[in-house]
């Protein structure tokens, strides 16, 4: 027996929508565990036991991160490395971009 085309078309679309819900869950979980870390005590992160929601949620670690580090500091230095290597990368594509338009060369045609 076989599916008339609608149910395999729906099909496909499930499987797809399932596999597009796996790769959602694949890269939102590190971010939940970043942040539900965050917000732990030291002796939630450093026990044995790993829990999946803080027991006791605290913003005490962004406190200490913004009070006893330069994290300003280290913020405009990440800023100014991805801007400049940014802009240095858009150069040379362009240059690049020129050359491949403009310019006869072998192979060129293929």
């Amino acid at each position: 027996m076989t599916l008339s085309m609608t149910a395999q078309r729906r099909t496909v679309k499930g499987i797809g929508n399932f596999l597009l819900l796996l790769m959602l869950l694949w890269t939102a979980i590190p971010f939940y565990w970043m942040v539900a870390t965050s917000l732990k005590r030291d002796k939630e992160i450093y026990g044995f036991e790993a829990t999946l929601v803080p027991q006791e949620p605290t913003l005490g670690n962004y406190t200490t991160v913004f009070r006893d580090t330069p994290y300003l500091l280290f913020l405009r230095n990440s800023i100014i490395v991805a801007v400049g290597s940014t802009v240095l990368s858009m150069i040379i594509a362009c240059l690049g971009a020129y050359a491949i338009a403009r310019l006869n060369f072998p192979g060129r045609a293929l």
